[in-house]
């Protein structure tokens, strides 16, 4: 996603994550930063059709018939999470999903 909508900082900042001279959280930051606000629904846009990976969907059915909760904890991407999750409940029942946001 960053790479989408931030191409040529997003270059910069992975190089400088991969060789360790950024920490991933200050780079995921600055691009984050780099996007203009106004295109922030093409980015839950941009979200909608990704698929999830494979097996999940049966592990969350696992963990709902064990009466396990699924925690979902996030630092940032928060809409694009909800809006891949929104999409889960149409397919799967989950008996509770908790979302606890980090800041």
């Amino acid at each position: 996603m960053l790479k989408q909508f931030a191409p040529e900082l997003s270059g910069q900042m992975i190089f400088k994550m991969y060789v360790l001279r950024l920490r991933l959280w200050q780079g995921k930051q600055q691009i984050l930063e780099s996007i203009s606000l106004k295109r922030y629904p093409e980015i839950l846009d941009y979200a909608r059709p990704k698929l999830v990976r494979p097996g999940l969907l049966e592990l969350l059915d696992f963990l709902d018939t064990q009466g396990i909760p699924f925690v979902v904890v996030l630092g940032g991407l928060c809409d694009m999470v909800e809006t891949l999750l929104d999409q889960m409940m149409e397919s799967v029942i989950l008996n509770p999903v908790l979302l606890y946001y980090l800041s």
